[in-house]
């Protein structure tokens, strides 16, 4: 993924890198966050900080199964942030499927400060 941001050039000049955040139960029963693993190898790469900017708020039941239009519900004003930016962001993610996740989080993204946020995913559902 790294790789082809630097190949490509595809989010232009990128001030910071973060990820979509997991509540702290969710990270101990999986014991790490995929998204900042990504996170961290693309910012290795490409010499750009990440910074972990986002938190999420509450639980959630888990997104798989759920309809579209539940997902988005699911999420809403599930992801808040924890500390305040500017510039142009790349977020981080293991999977896109609705947009939902991306979506939420930009938002929080954006009422923090940040100008412009990208993302990037592994994969598509």
């Amino acid at each position: 993924m790294a790789a082809y941001v630097s190949r490509e050039g595809t989010f232009g000049t990128i001030d910071a890198i973060t990820y979509v955040p997991m509540t702290r139960a969710d990270r101990r029963r999986r014991g790490f966050n995929q998204a900042r693993l990504l996170a961290e190898g693309i910012g290795r790469r490409l010499g750009v900080p990440v910074d972990s900017v986002l938190a999420k708020a509450r639980e959630t039941p888990p997104q798989a199964g759920l309809p579209a239009v539940d997902r988005r519900a699911n999420l809403r004003g599930a992801f808040r942030l924890v500390r305040s930016g500017q510039g142009r962001i790349l977020l981080v993610d293991d999977i896109y499927t609705t947009g939902s996740t991306v979506a939420e989080c930009a938002h929080a993204l954006k009422a923090g400060g940040y100008k412009e946020v990208f993302a990037l995913t592994v994969a598509r559902a």
